[in-house]
């Protein structure tokens, strides 16, 4: 399998995949944490270290602009080329953003999505390529998948910027000028102290994990290392799924986790896309069970204020459309030739505690964005 496919998820929403998503393959499985019972701390040093990381990981996020500015007027008349593994409801909110950023800086736009497949992303890179494009963001779309038509962009002029394909620390591709990502580890982690937190240290906790997704396999490491760093009495077990089969058999899988072990407190499927689907396993089993997440979907939000759902926790991300602008501004500076800027994406741990009565809400910082990268881009 190759690692363009390997990377199927999308963000943000980042896994709100246009597929038949589901479950496991005959090679998943569940794996307690072996070195839980030797390490961590006292009960109550546990408490008193997750409850002062929630309490961070919750308060509101200053908006995250890049230091140095840069002359995006170089880049007038330029055209940008946002190509997606999917089209989904993710992916369009960030495009709004990406074509409202590249109109205010003079540019043209254009959107193409690969239904993911691998032989379309090479195709649509292939495509921008001949329309003479000058940039081109990767969202989701490994470059290793479609070295050859990128290298063909790279000898053509063409600035490459990959979007959610990793963490932003990550080694370049060939070809690729700068990643945009988040930090999924340091999400991970901001997770399982909520979830230390809220059980007093005293819970087992359910992961699921797509093993050759980067962004999954480092958010459900960052979990399961806080958990056994902190907790000597607390259990994790990871399962491992495949993006090919989830939609039919995740439900399936978490119910025979539970079955398993009925005194798991949290199921944690890494996004919020997939707490959708393991929702009605936990009711069917009529499991306490409650359900952690990532990504702020609107749809996992509204649910969560309702209170019908077992999801309690997302580590929301902020406003796409605001992603859209960062990826505009990554991709601008390469093609003015300055150097790229540092666009680790923040998140915000939310629960029913600070999740206010709208999505705005949350980020608030981020509801006047605009004017700050025109400031940084000279246009202002």
């Amino acid at each position: 399998m190759s690692r363009a496919v390997r990377r199927y998820l999308t963000v943000g929403c980042s896994l709100a995949l246009a597929v038949t998503v589901a479950g496991c393959n005959s090679g998943s499985s569940a794996k307690p944490t072996a070195s839980a019972a030797r390490q961590g701390m006292s009960k109550e040093a546990c408490v008193s270290e997750a409850t002062s990381a929630t309490q961070a990981a919750k308060a509101e996020k200053p908006l995250l602009m890049p230091e140095a500015g840069f002359d995006m007027s170089a880049n007038s008349g330029k055209s940008l080329w946002l190509i997606s593994v999917v089209a989904n409801e993710s992916s369009q909110m960030l495009y709004e953003g990406f074509q409202a950023a590249a109109k205010a800086a003079k540019m043209t736009t254009h959107f193409a999505a690969a239904n993911g497949q691998v032989t379309q992303m090479q195709k649509l890179v292939r495509e921008a390529t001949t329309a003479k494009a000058s940039g081109i963001v990767l969202f989701n779309v490994d470059p290793a998948s479609v070295s050859g038509a990128l290298q063909e962009a790279v000898a053509q002029g063409i600035t490459v910027v990959d979007f959610n394909n990793g963490s932003a620390s990550d080694p370049l591709d060939p070809g690729v000028f700068a990643h945009v990502a988040f930090d999924m580890r340091a999400d991970g982690k901001a997770k399982a102290d909520w979830m230390l937190a809220e059980s007093g240290c005293d819970m087992d906790l359910a992961l699921f994990q797509l093993p050759t997704y980067p962004i999954s396999t480092q958010l459900i490491e960052g979990a399961k290392n806080e958990v056994e760093r902190l907790c000597a009495t607390c259990s994790a077990t990871v399962s491992d799924l495949d993006i090919a089969t989830i939609a039919t058999s995740l439900a399936p899988l978490v119910s025979t986790v539970l079955r398993r072990n009925p005194k798991i407190k949290y199921v944690d499927p890494g996004f919020d896309t997939f707490t959708g689907l393991a929702a009605p396993a936990i009711a069917q089993l009529g499991s306490d069970a409650k359900l952690a997440g990532h990504d702020g979907l609107p749809s996992t939000l509204k649910a969560m204020r309702a209170g019908s759902s077992p999801q309690v926790m997302t580590a929301a991300v902020p406003p796409m459309q605001y992603i859209g602008w960062a990826l505009v501004d990554q991709v601008g500076r390469g093609m003015a030739k300055a150097k790229p800027a540092e666009w680790t994406i923040p998140s915000r741990i939310i629960d029913r505690t600070n999740m206010g009565t709208s999505d705005d809400q949350m980020f608030p910082a981020y509801q006047k964005y605009e004017p700050k990268f025109l400031e940084k881009w000279g246009l202002q």
